[in-house]
């Protein structure tokens, strides 16, 4: 029997979505695993960079997803003339994936729930070689030439990259596991109790910006993974304070008139900036990427994108089409970094004579509740670990036949100030014993229907409407 999946207690994009709304997201995400499948793209050992192309096609195909369900909860509030919620979106695709990895350690070779988890990304996590390669212990001590080292900041003073994950299990967990996802992830391992535990180290890992993630903790509950990035980076030319003035910010939900903002300002181009326009097509309207490096190497940037107009459903369009359009985009801009030619790429940058503009960005804070991210996986056609499977989904994690995800969400904060960024993101999943879920009780209490059928045939033998019948006899 299928596990009940919990909602979780701040629900955020969830489940109340209409399906056509994220309609393009479950293409996205469905194609990038379909390609995945068809071609035998899963990568084993990968390198740094096939890591993070395969990384970046879940990512963007995770985000359409995501970026429609927001759209549409938005929306259907309006119409249901409910308080209108602004459909903000930010999440971490490495924190996800790396979620998934330690979903995949546990998975049991050869099942059905290993080959979804294989290829929903395109990387090979349940071998353990490859993971390796791509998560190389967490950061902690990364592998040489693993994704995680390669992104490692430890020589630029202005930039701070962190990764933490930690499995806290109840008794009958494989000791094995726990040691696999040591090595692999750097994941530290503890009794799983309450959520207390849990949110606090989440809350201490994230300097507070993070809390509150797993709402509880159930007797048939048996393992609780989580990931935590999180990033501080100061900007290589700062916006001046002093130059900051109140503005106007057109808010996708809220006033016609706008909202009251304040805007940094900053005159472009800077050391490492890039300034690229990309004319409208039919799949995307046109839009304008500015590009902010960070720290002393400019190694790591922040790429902001504004749509060509305040037109209701304009960020919503180049959401959509962001996972076909997100390399061309990189492409653009890194040929326009640092150049001051103007030129942008083959059709990028035209209306910035040098890559001249001047910049005014709002200075903001997200801190958005708890997101379920079970309806997104499944549309990758990730289903088997939130059902369970013949045998037992999770074999190298618990004997358990029908252990299944019944919880996995995210929660993440980004705060831009003038001088720098700082964001932090967690993940969960919560896996559990397959329980029967209470008897739901059918009580004939009112009018009803019954047939008399013989069933081999098929044939209705007699058939009526009970409405009015005697009742004591």
């Amino acid at each position: 029997m299928a596990p009940e999946h919990r909602a979780p207690a701040d629900m955020g994009l969830g489940n109340a979505l209409p399906g056509s709304a994220s309609a393009g997201g479950i293409q996205s995400l469905e194609a990038s695993m379909a390609d995945n499948v068809e071609s035998g793209s899963t990568i084993v050992a990968a390198s740094a960079a096939a890591a993070a192309r395969a990384a970046n096609r879940f990512g963007m195909g995770l985000f359409a997803f995501l970026a429609a369900a927001a759209a549409a909860a938005a929306a259907a509030k309006k119409v249901n003339r409910e308080a209108p919620r602004a459909a903000n979106v930010f999440f971490s695709p490495p924190s996800l994936l790396s979620t998934l990895g330690l979903l995949a350690s546990a998975a049991t070779e050869g099942s059905a729930a290993a080959v979804e988890l294989d290829a929903v990304a395109g990387l090979r996590l349940t071998d353990d070689e490859t993971a390796a390669a791509v998560f190389g212990e967490g950061g902690r001590s990364a592998r040489p030439g693993s994704l995680h080292a390669v992104m490692s900041p430890d020589n630029d003073a202005g930039v701070a990259l962190h990764y933490t994950s930690g499995v806290w299990l109840r008794g009958g967990i494989d000791a094995t596991y726990s040691q696999r996802v040591a090595a692999l992830y750097g994941a530290t391992a503890a009794a799983l109790t309450t959520a207390a535990p849990i949110n606090a180290a989440v809350a201490a890992a994230t300097d507070g910006a993070i809390t509150d993630l797993v709402a509880n903790i159930r007797p048939d509950d048996v393992a609780v993974l989580v990931n935590v990035i999180t990033f501080r980076g100061t900007w290589t030319t700062p916006f001046d304070p002093a130059a900051t003035r109140v503005g106007t910010f057109y808010a996708a939900a809220g006033s016609r008139g706008g909202v009251p903002a304040s805007f940094m300002h900053l005159q472009l181009p800077v050391q490492g900036s890039a300034l690229v326009a990309v004319p409208p097509s039919a799949e995307c309207p046109g839009l304008t990427l500015v590009e902010l490096p960070y720290g002393e190497g400019g190694a790591f940037v922040a790429d902001f994108i504004l749509p060509d107009s305040r037109r209701r459903g304009r960020m919503a369009a180049v959401a959509a089409a962001m996972p076909a359009a997100w390399d061309s985009w990189v492409a653009a801009l890194m040929s326009s970094t640092g150049s001051g030619s103007g030129n942008g790429g083959d059709r990028g940058n035209r209306h910035f004579a040098g890559g001249r503009a001047d910049l005014s960005l709002p200075r903001f804070r997200l801190v958005d509740g708890v997101t379920d991210v079970i309806p997104a996986l499944q549309a990758a056609g990730v289903t088997t670990i939130f059902t369970g499977a013949p045998g037992g989904a999770f074999r190298r994690m618990t004997l358990d036949p029908q252990a299944a995800v019944t919880v996995f969400v995210y929660k993440a904060a980004l705060e831009v100030t003038e001088a720098g960024t700082t964001a932090a993101t967690a993940a969960a999943a919560v896996v559990s014993r397959c329980v029967p879920p209470p008897r739901r009780p059918v009580v004939f209490d009112r009018p009803f229907g019954v047939v008399l059928r013989h069933r081999p045939t098929g044939a209705v033998l007699f058939t009526g409407v009970v409405a009015d019948p005697q009742l004591v006899f």
